[in-house]
């Protein structure tokens, strides 16, 4: 078993995309094991201010292929790198990077639908529109809420490839801008924690619902600094006054 290590550093210099099925993902840890070793080739290349050019191009090239074609057998962890991918990519054309966007969030949503929880946090980072424009109530915000939930209730299709990475966890990074290797564990108190604060409470049942997410987030570990409950505690019991 490998990490994706640092991958979403790397992510945003890769050309080309790929589509994943989910076909068979055993077939695909051969590729993408060997995506992992171009990887580590790249970032000891790059640590070490050594090689050159061409060498870390041969690399690259094949952290692409592998990748892309573990994600076209249906492995899990290689998926979630092409989406990242994607999302990550610009082009000098915006119509290009709107349709690499739309392809990234649909297989991020996709893949929270199966279960797959760094997935489905992911997607909450990256393609939350309506919640970066504080439209809580919007479908967009409550069709990534709802793919969020529902990564919780089924077993998860990568749970062997965690730990995997994130930046800016909410529960577990020191600084906004962190990146972290969250297990499977931190990643489900992850997304406890952002049902629970990101969720408008409109009524006593929706604070009811926040409170429970909450909770279970910090049972699980979360260390989030922001912590809503005293104040959704407050207004619940205003509901009794």
């Amino acid at each position: 078993m490998h990490k994706l290590l640092l991958a979403y550093l790397l992510a945003p210099v890769i050309v080309g995309c790929s589509a994943h099925a989910a076909a068979n993902p055993e077939a695909g840890d051969a590729f993408y094991d060997q995506g992992v070793q171009a990887l580590q080739h790249m970032q000891r290349l790059t640590a070490e201010q050594s090689g050159d050019a061409d060498e870390l191009t041969r690399h690259l090239n094949n952290l692409d292929a592998n990748m892309a074609r573990a994600a076209q057998l249906g492995h899990p962890a290689a998926a979630l790198f092409e989406a990242h991918k994607l999302l990550k990519q610009r082009s000098k054309d915006p119509a290009v990077t709107l349709e690499n966007r739309r392809q990234g969030c649909a297989s991020l949503d996709a893949m929270a639908r199966t279960g797959f929880v760094a997935a489905a946090v992911l997607n909450t980072q990256e393609c939350d529109t309506g919640y970066k424009r504080f439209e809580y109530s919007s479908l967009e915000h409550r069709a990534v809420m709802e793919a969020l939930e529902q990564s919780l209730k089924r077993r998860d299709p990568g749970i062997a490839y965690y730990p995997l990475p994130i930046r800016a966890s909410q529960c577990f990074a020191a600084a906004p801008t962190q990146m972290n290797e969250l297990t499977h564990g931190q990643f489900r108190a992850e997304a406890e924690y952002i049902l629970g604060s990101s969720q408008p409470p409109q009524s006593r049942e929706a604070v009811e619902r926040n409170l429970r997410w909450l909770d279970a987030a910090f049972q699980h570990g979360c260390l989030a600094s922001l912590d809503m409950r005293p104040m959704l505690r407050k207004q619940l019991a205003s509901y009794s006054d």
